[in-house]
């Protein structure tokens, strides 16, 4: 069985791979609130997987709730963050 490092899609990954992986997390959930994942997430700190986590979750739920198509800086950014 592959651990959760081994499933982290490739930076280079569509953003339908990236966007699968950040669900499996919910960062909400694990930091209590939407207010604390955003802070995690806005630090933008992946030092840890569950930090890494938190940024591409909060990433994917801020496209999902914009209800619009990820646009090349935003998946620059996303790959940035994976690397």
């Amino acid at each position: 069985m592959l651990s959760f490092e081994q499933k982290i899609p490739d930076a280079d990954a569509c953003w339908s791979s990236i966007e699968r992986f950040a669900i499996t997390f919910d960062g909400y959930k694990y930091w209590g609130s939407a207010e604390a994942c955003a802070e995690v997430a806005n630090a933008q700190r992946q030092g840890t997987l569950t930090e890494l986590r938190t940024c591409i979750f909060f990433e994917q739920r801020q496209w999902k709730n914009q209800d619009e198509m990820l646009d090349f800086i935003a998946l620059r950014h996303i790959e940035m963050l994976m690397n």
